[in-house]
């Protein structure tokens, strides 16, 4: 399941600072169950848009395919929102875990 259950509250806010200190270029992956493999991808993918503050959301989701255990590198754009809190239900909702 994803990291922080049975844990402590200062994983999610560790999870939530790491996901606002993200920087243009730089992205969070999780790895989704192989329940998604097939649909969705295996991988969701955390990255900040590009185009923010000006247009837009500040945080991108997208999900990817697995080639040979790694992301294919064929992102899907999936969902974006400004609210770190809402990717990490997403992603414990889905009980993906950490990949880097």
């Amino acid at each position: 399941m994803f990291g922080w259950r049975g844990k402590s509250v200062s994983e999610k806010k560790k999870t939530i600072a790491a996901i606002e200190e993200l920087v243009p270029g730089k992205n969070l992956i999780y790895r989704l169950p192989e329940l998604y493999h097939g649909g969705i991808g295996a991988f969701a993918i955390i990255e900040l848009s590009q185009d923010f503050p000006k247009k837009g959301r500040k945080f991108i989701i997208s999900t990817d395919m697995a080639d040979n255990g790694n992301p294919k590198g064929q992102k899907i754009r999936r969902w974006d929102t400004n609210k770190p809190k809402e990717i990490i239900n997403w992603l414990k909702d889905k009980s993906a875990t950490p990949f880097n």
